[in-house]
């Protein structure tokens, strides 16, 4: 009798322990959102987005965000930072961005990337929306010691809010950004 009550009770125990784990399976997408502000402007990111430390800042700007968007079908996840700061024009700003990344063969930057002028919570933004291989490494290292990327694809925001100017990246593979693009706008309409 002792046997099948420590049996019972060591059995119970292990389905405590399975059950509570926090990474299993019925806990995916049970995430906290993160609010995001922006000079008093906040908008909740969705749940997936995984909220990371955001790592240093670069050419005087302020890191102050920085979240990881699950990948799709297979690719790796997408990455979106957001700094503060002041770093030039909204004009400055979308052709360092373009240069960027690379088009793809017998196309132009031109050809790939689109620039649209929209609003976040009533304020003027220029929103790019570009695509190629992805060159990643420092701002201001040359193309030839950066790492290729191909099938990337970036959406960029230049935006002044009504203290300070901030610039948002999201970049992944082009699947992936994809996937989280009609969120990702969301989260920007929703600042209010």
């Amino acid at each position: 009798m002792k046997r099948i009550f420590y049996l019972f009770l060591l059995a119970f125990a292990a389905l405590g322990c399975s059950s509570g784990s926090g990474d299993g399976p019925s806990d995916r997408g049970k995430r906290e959102q993160t609010v995001v502000d922006l000079d008093g402007l906040r908008s909740k990111t969705p749940a997936s987005w995984r909220k990371e430390a955001p790592g240093s800042g670069g050419m005087g700007l302020e890191r102050l965000y920085q979240f990881r968007l699950p990948g799709a079908d297979g690719e790796a996840d997408a990455e979106l930072v957001i700094w503060q700061g002041r770093a030039g024009t909204a004009k400055q700003n979308i052709e360092r961005w373009k240069g960027q990344l690379l088009p793809p063969e017998g196309k132009t930057v031109e050809d790939v990337a689109k620039v649209d002028e929209i609003k976040v919570a009533g304020r003027p933004a220029s929103y790019l929306d570009t695509s190629g291989t992805f060159l990643e490494g420092p701002p201001m290292a040359p193309p030839e010691r950066k790492t290729r990327r191909p099938g990337y694809r970036m959406l960029a925001l230049y935006f002044e809010g009504p203290e300070n100017t901030y610039y948002l990246k999201l970049t992944g593979p082009a699947v992936t950004i994809a996937k989280h693009k009609a969120e990702f706008d969301d989260w920007l309409a929703a600042f209010k």
